[in-house]
């Protein structure tokens, strides 16, 4: 089964109560009035979670992690920095990069499905493959038209691809900023050799309620797929998903 993620869109209510995920029924609670989401553990993301704490290079593109939680019912959940806390009118982009999406444990079996799929987006060939993302439609954002594959709107084409993530960038201080964020996650893996992401995201947001003051928020997210690089070497599948983000954001 996939991993439980944080949410590509919101169906957002004005009042500070919880907010209503699409999918994954009960995976992640969250608030926007809230400081932490909590999310419903793996085994292996609280481990790569606890195995990172205060780890210097990875720290400022992760969210902040305050442990763990049990629920009522027995559940643990994992307790992360919840990047939509005060937003009012949330809009999310829910890029999974890397051209591979399975980790080291996944059968041989599962492998080829994932590969096939792969092949079926633009995972394969750029290495970025749309979740899900809200584009605003109104100059308020009132309305928003939704893509991914979380919406069954997939984007299966470079060009595709490249023209929505033009016109979610469109805002000059959001497309900057996230060249910002991109270019030092860039630099960060192009010598890092510790960590390989399989099935991970980069997870882009700000609040539209603020029109041109909005700020952009990102960090890497997703990391029930986490291992050592093959042959001791660098993450290429992870790069070659950054490289492509960048000539977007340079364009």
């Amino acid at each position: 089964s996939s991993a439980p993620r944080m949410p590509s869109v919101l169906e957002h209510d004005e009042s500070c109560c919880p907010t209503q995920i699409g999918g994954h029924a009960d995976s992640i609670k969250v608030d926007v009035c809230d400081p932490h989401l909590h999310k419903l553990a793996q085994p292996a993301e609280e481990a790569f979670y606890e195995s990172t704490q205060g780890h210097t290079g990875l720290a400022p593109f992760i969210p902040k992690y305050m442990g763990v939680t049990i629920a009522e019912d027995g559940r643990r959940f994992i307790i992360l920095e919840n990047l939509l806390q005060g937003m009012t009118k949330p809009i999310l982009l829910d890029l999974k990069v890397g051209t591979r999406t399975y980790g080291d444990d996944a059968s041989p079996g599962k492998q080829e499905k994932q590969e096939a799929k792969a092949k079926k987006t633009t995972s394969a060939s750029l290495g970025v493959m749309l979740v899900g993302c809200a584009l605003p439609t109104t100059a308020d954002a009132q309305s928003t038209e939704v893509h991914g594959r979380k919406f069954k709107k997939e984007i299966t084409t470079e060009p595709e691809l490249t023209d929505l993530l033009k016109r979610w960038f469109a805002p000059a201080q959001l497309k900057q900023e996230a060249l910002e964020m991109v270019s030092k996650v860039h630099a960060y893996f192009s010598v890092q050799k510790e960590h390989a992401f399989y099935g991970s995201s980069l997870l882009f947001c700000y609040d539209a309620s603020l029109g041109e003051n909005a700020t952009l928020r990102a960090k890497m997210i997703d990391f029930a797929h986490v291992h050592p690089p093959p042959d001791g070497g660098r993450d290429e599948s992870y790069l070659t998903g950054l490289d492509y983000i960048l000539r977007v954001l340079q364009q």
